[in-house]
């Protein structure tokens, strides 16, 4: 049983990954926006917060959005390059 969820998925991420690379990183702002709003936010200020204690409030959210960009980036192109 597991095998056949394992080849399901496996055809399903092959579909995705034959899509075009610009319209990753379009579903990469996407997944970046849901990031931001659900995934550990706020260990990530806090933890912004402590490495950078002498940046202001502004450049640490600059940070934080750069880092979750980032995180949606590496995530579709595993996929794509999947």
């Amino acid at each position: 049983m597991a095998e056949i969820g394992y080849y399901c998925l496996k055809g399903l991420l092959s579909a995705v990954a034959a899509l075009p690379l610009k319209l990753h990183y379009f579903n990469a702002r996407l997944l970046s926006l849901i990031a931001r709003k659900f995934y550990r936010t706020n260990v990530v200020r806090d933890n912004l917060e402590k490495c950078f204690p002498q940046k202001s409030a502004q450049e640490r959210e600059v940070i934080l959005k750069k880092f979750y960009d980032h995180f949606a980036d590496l995530v579709v192109e595993a996929i794509w390059f999947g």
